[in-house]
């Protein structure tokens, strides 16, 4: 059997103790075995030795190590009960000495004065006296701090005692409604087999995604045939118009022809939209059909999981529960006989008015200290000697007191410092002994020692109960309860196999492809761009009038430079500006008909040359006016089939996205389906685990045990222990004070008796005194 060594975690072992009553008591319960616990203590006593070391593990069992380690306490306690035996018996002998003369004498030796002190005589005594005091005070305030504190823990060690013995009770009295329990619980069995449904439901959410996907393409496609196709088929319809305008012109060339350049796009796009919204109205009632099903084999699946579950399980269970509440119940009266809730209370009484009249006396103690040097320090004020000496003499009474309070706190600190550092590890070890046999007993496959198991139940906590906490998670296997529902995993696992939407998944691919989204035409900028390249190549005609229709402003020209060359001979000039204010019939050029003639018909044929450059202007204009409306026009078409690309790209993207996702989900629901058959067992394991637990978690709940357990390492290793020894170190240091104070007040009383009155003449001779004045 393995020792189980203690950790820094030390725990009293009256806690220990109570773990290693629940938990055998529970064990035993469960297994319904009536074998009879025996420790094997060794009670022979021979030649004993005291022994400093507490009694460990194995040694534990013989009774002359505990009897050995008890005279080392006893030692202790008589080796400082008698170092305050000395201390007064010097303290007694000095006064008696004192009354002999010896010692410097209760008077001064005379050979002048019978006053020969001075007041500077009494200042290191009386600052000998303050200081002994203070310190007696600071250690008697201490003292009465420590003991406050060491009272506040035991009762706290007695509440948190009460409160776990009842929770035993409680325990114990809860195990009658487990039959209740697990019948209400059920519904926890069956919720835990429906959580594969609840898995299974996680692929309703991408069918339902992949069902809003495909009406958001055809959303996107309707909208695009509604609202931006019919804008770029008028686009289409205005460049196509205004393009034939030039293509008209007999005077341009090379124009491309509207009806080619620019193709049909309303033919090709809408007709693709149309095709394409059919095919995915299709594609999505089938896609929406595979849920249906999904949902029907779902449903399907919960009932079979619901009759088989409850049918196969509740009677087993429940009866295997039920089977333990009659041993409960006689473990319950056996505690009612041994320790009936009065005689808990009744001691619970007893312990907090022994406390209140322990912490009470040493109150009293301490304080009757305080006062008593009064009556010392009034001495020195009021120069009473008979106070000084009064003070000194209570002081040697009342020293030997704090002595024996030391005598019996250090004694008392040693057991309980051994006992925190080695107990747990040797009530483990005795545990193994012990428990070892009645973990045998029970029939259980129970793999872990018995101090495993009591130290798991020291740390039970949150709705951990005493199965659980003490077998760990693997409890089921231990009892013999995982093969309970293995009868139900069979026609589990036949129910998974409808899991199958394989072919429903093949036919919404196959219409998704149909679709032919991908297909459809939106990108024609290389038509625009070919339409714009052969229109450059047009209007470069229009770089000048002369070569768009072959008139030159030249002839303008010239024909105004000949009218100047006949009217500037009569001072006249004449432009385009004022050709018009030119009248053949007036002075000077109606001189002669022949002068207005030739007038008349020098200013018609530069006004007919005019007229004929103003009207191929105009038809230049209009040309010019033409071709950028088509260059804005190509570049709107350009803007146009960008944006219907941008918007009709997702839904092109569509049907590979959604291929993916209908594959992924295929494999999905294959690997799900396989998966669950391989890990059906590993959760029938974790759904009677989670069944148990919450049967358990009212009737055998053992979180309080860990609470008692961390509050007693607190309150005794930690608290109770730190207060008793300081509390005894204290009562030594105020003892051997109240010695030292004896002495200093002894002859500080006699220097005060015989203190020099104010002006008093000590004579010329010397006083001899003992080295202690």
């Amino acid at each position: 059997m393995s020792t189980i060594k203690s950790s820094s975690n030390n725990y009293c072992i009256n806690v220990l103790m109570v773990m290693i009553m629940i938990i055998i008591s529970t064990i035993i319960t469960l297994a319904d075995c009536q074998t009879s616990i025996s420790i094997p203590f060794d009670t022979t006593i021979t030649n004993v030795s005291p022994r400093i070391s507490i009694p460990q593990n194995s040694e534990a069992y013989k009774v002359e190590n505990w009897v050995a380690y008890g005279i080392y306490l006893g030692i202790v306690f008589l080796v400082i009960l008698a170092i305050g035996v000395i201390f007064y018996f010097v303290a007694i002998c000095f006064f008696c000495f004192r009354l002999c003369g010896l010692c410097g004498g209760c008077k001064p030796k005379k050979k002048g004065s019978s006053r020969p002190y001075r007041k500077k005589d009494m200042l290191i005594p009386a600052i000998l006296t303050m200081i002994m005091y203070i310190v007696i005070l600071v250690l008697g305030i201490l003292g009465i701090i420590f003991s406050a504190l060491f009272s506040v823990n035991v009762r706290t060690l007695v509440k948190e005692t009460r409160s776990v013995i009842s929770g035993v009770n409680g325990t114990i009295n809860g195990v009658s409604s487990l039959g209740t329990s697990a019948e209400s619980n059920i519904p926890i069995l069956v919720n835990g087999f429906s959580s594969i449904l609840t898995d299974a439901e996680q692929f309703a959410t991408p069918i339902n995604n992949m069902t809003n996907t495909v009406q958001s393409g055809i959303n996107a496609m309707v909208f695009i045939n509604s609202t931006t196709a019919p804008k770029i088929y008028a686009d289409v319809e205005n460049v196509r118009a205004d393009l034939r305008i030039l293509y008209n012109n007999s005077r341009l060339s090379g124009v491309p022809n509207p009806d080619t350049a620019i193709p049909n796009v309303q033919s090709q796009v809408e007709a693709g939209i149309n095709t394409g919204v059919s095919y995915l109205e299709q594609g999505k009632t089938t896609i929406a059909g595979a849920k249906t099903t999904l949902d029907n084999t779902i449903s399907t699946t919960r009932s079979t999981i619901n009759s088989t579950v409850y049918d196969t399980v509740k009677g087993s269970v429940i009866n295997t529960l039920n089977s333990v509440t009659s041993q409960i119940s006689g473990i319950n009266n056996m505690i009612n006989q041994y320790a009936p809730s009065t005689t808990i209370d009744e001691a619970q009484t007893i312990i907090y008015s022994v406390e209140n009249a322990r912490i009470s006396l040493v109150t009293i103690f301490f304080v009757w200290c305080a006062f008593l040097y009064i009556f010392a320090l009034l001495g020195i004020c009021c120069k009473k000697a008979i106070l000084v000496e009064i003070t000194s003499c209570c002081t040697c009474a009342t020293a030997w007191l704090f002595f024996l309070v030391a005598s019996l706190q250090i004694p008392i600190f040693i057991l309980v410092n051994d006992l925190c550092k080695t107990a747990p590890g040797t009530v483990l070890y005795m545990s193994d002994d012990v428990g070892g046999p009645v973990l045998a007993s029970t029939g259980f496959n129970i793999t872990v020692n018995a101090s495993v198991i009591i130290q798991r139940v020291a740390n039970c906590s949150g709705d951990q109960n005493f199965i659980t906490s003490a077998l760990g998670n693997d409890y089921l296997t231990s009892l013999g309860l995982s093969s309970m529902l293995s009868s139900a995993t069979g026609s589990i696992k036949g129910q998974l196999d409808s899991f199958n939407i394989s072919s429903t998944v093949d036919s919404a691919k196959d219409l998704i492809l149909q679709a032919n989204i991908t297909n459809i035409k939106t990108d024609y900028s290389a038509d625009v761009f070919d339409a714009q390249t052969k229109l450059n190549t047009a209007i470069a005609q229009l770089s000048s009038i002369e070569s768009y229709s072959g008139f030159s402003m030249k002839n303008v020209t010239n024909a105004l430079d000949e009218l100047n060359a006949y009217t500037t001979q009569y001072g006249y000039y004449y432009t385009l500006a004022n050709i018009t204010l030119l009248d053949p019939d007036s002075s000077p050029f109606n001189v002669t008909e022949t002068s207005r003639n030739k007038t008349r018909d020098e200013k018609d044929q530069v006004l007919t040359l005019l007229q004929i450059y103003n009207e191929t202007m105009t038809e230049v204009n209009a040309v010019n006016a033409t071709l950028n409306s088509v260059k804005t026009g190509l570049s709107t078409l350009y803007n146009d089939f960008v944006l219907l690309s941008s918007e009709i790209a997702p839904v092109k993207a569509l049907p590979t996205t959604l291929v993916d996702q209908l594959t992924s989900l295929a494999n999905s629901v294959i690997a799900f389906v396989n998966g669950l058959k391989t890990s059906i067992d590993s959760l029938v394991i974790s759904v009677l685990t989670s069944y148990i637990n919450a049967t358990l978690k009212d009737s055998l709940g053992c979180a309080y045990v860990g609470t008692y357990v961390s509050t007693i390492n607190s309150t005794v290793c930690y608290g109770m222990t730190n207060q008793t020894f300081l509390t005894g170190l204290f009562s030594i240091m105020i003892g051997v004070a109240m010695i030292i104070l004896f002495f200093i007040l002894i002859i500080l009383g006699k220097r005060i008796r015989y203190q020099a009155r104010k002006g008093e003449d000590t004579g010329t001779d010397t006083v001899e005194m003992d080295m202690h004045h």
